[in-house]
């Protein structure tokens, strides 16, 4: 009888004790000196090793600091199989690497290398890669970053290496799950660290005039897609072919970080999507589409938490108003101008006060075409869900407990 050997064990069970010795020193932007070893040992931990191996591949990333001579990312590709592994190209913003003239030679060969694989790859830049848990940014500037980033389009233009979309770093990896409140009411104000040389609004409007030029050009390389990404949370995202403005899993404070990118944008459609939103944001920014007659025409709002609204107008005796009702007045003066609209799972309440009880309201599911038909839904909804104490547009009056009952029963 055959004792138990590697070469009749289970390969899921191989796989599993690759990935706990892997994993015991963390991720590491290079393969480890154990699995190094282990893939020396014998074909069958080879073959085991193979499949966690090339994950190191899949992002790879490029910094001065750590590779000067880019002699370790030419190794790589010399391997048709590493190579071909690579779906991700990122460059970290190191203040003490080699400048990027010094290194453009090498960097255009690397380049022209990738562009010979015939594929597109997604374009990483990460502008925090010199910052540290403490903030010590050693005056790091937003110039400095756009400077560094536009030497590198400008090598992968040369190049023709083909992009299919850029992706900026908000955060470094870690931060975001550390510093960011779990409550979905924080304050919109400082919810977590800044970054005082650092406007990540006009990083991303620098790159994305860049884009537009290359777009009117009709660069056959142009990448259609710029993504601003938290790495732990979530993104905002620009389809410029759509014209579409996409926020998954983010909160009203991303929303204000974009600001400056966001009204940069020609966007005809906006989706939102698990998200904290503040009404009065996309208010702002219906009206900037407008004065800038490039109208935003789709717009849908899934699963989402509105950020709770704590004005309480001229008079400290009147109640605060209900975020829905907020939700429905930032868009109802542009409904004309909307062809498609849609609400489902959208929840909200009124802040908690001791003359105001808290109300907790879901809007729904809502799904509207036409112009006509999204403008009377919308008057609808503003008799269902009024201001406190407000004119229904029948010539009554309701208090808030009464506009929370009706809402309840209507939906």
């Amino acid at each position: 009888m055959t004792g138990p050997s590697l070469d009749n064990m289970p390969p899921e069970i191989l796989d599993q004790i690759v990935d706990i010795i892997e994993d015991e020193d963390g991720w590491n932007e290079y393969p480890t000196d154990a699995l190094l070893a282990m893939r020396e040992t014998c074909k069958t931990l080879e073959r085991a090793c193979h499949k966690r191996f090339l994950l190191y591949f899949h992002e790879w990333v490029i910094d001065t600091e750590k590779d000067e001579d880019l002699s370790i990312t030419k190794a790589v590709l010399t391997s048709h199989i590493h190579a071909a592994t690579i779906e991700k190209i990122t460059f970290v913003y190191k203040r003490s690497g080699l400048s990027l003239w010094q290194l453009a030679p090498l960097l255009q060969e690397v380049l022209k290398t990738l562009a010979s694989l015939n594929r597109q790859l997604i374009l990483v830049f990460d502008p925090f890669a010199d910052f540290d848990d403490l903030g010590d940014e050693d005056g790091i500037t937003t110039q400095e970053v756009e400077y560094y980033f536009d030497m590198i389009l400008v090598l992968i233009a040369v190049s023709k290496l083909a992009i299919s979309s850029i992706h900026v770093r908000a955060r470094r990896e870690d931060w975001d799950k550390r510093h960011m409140p779990l409550d979905e009411s924080y304050s919109i104000i400082e919810p977590h660290r800044t970054f005082a040389g650092i406007e990540l609004g006009m990083i991303l409007e620098h790159i994305h005039q860049i884009l537009q030029i290359e777009s009117q050009q009709g660069t056959a390389t142009f990448p259609p897609l710029l993504v601003a990404k938290y790495p732990s949370i979530g993104d905002m995202s620009f389809d410029y072919l759509k014209g579409c403005l996409m926020m998954r899993n983010l909160h009203t404070f991303h929303w204000n970080e974009f600001q400056t990118w966001i009204m940069s944008l020609e966007c005809k459609s906006l989706r939102i999507k698990r998200c904290n939103l503040d009404p009065s944001d996309l208010s702002q920014m219906l009206a900037e589409t407008r004065v800038k007659s490039h109208p935003i025409r789709h717009i849908s709002i899934v699963d989402t938490v509105l950020h709770k609204e704590t004005a309480h107008g001229n008079k400290s005796s009147s109640p605060p108003r209900t975020s829905i009702h907020c939700l429905i007045q930032a868009i109802l003066p542009y409904a004309h101008q909307l062809e498609y609209l849609r609400f489902t799972n959208i929840w909200a309440g009124v802040d908690v006060s001791p003359d105001f009880p808290v109300f907790e309201k879901n809007l729904g599911e809502l799904e509207v075409k036409g112009r006509e038909q999204i403008r009377t839904r919308l008057v609808h909804l503003s008799n269902e869900f009024p201001e406190p104490n407000a004119m229904r547009l029948d010539g009554n009056t309701t208090s808030g407990d009464e506009s929370g009952m009706e809402s309840d029963a209507s939906w």
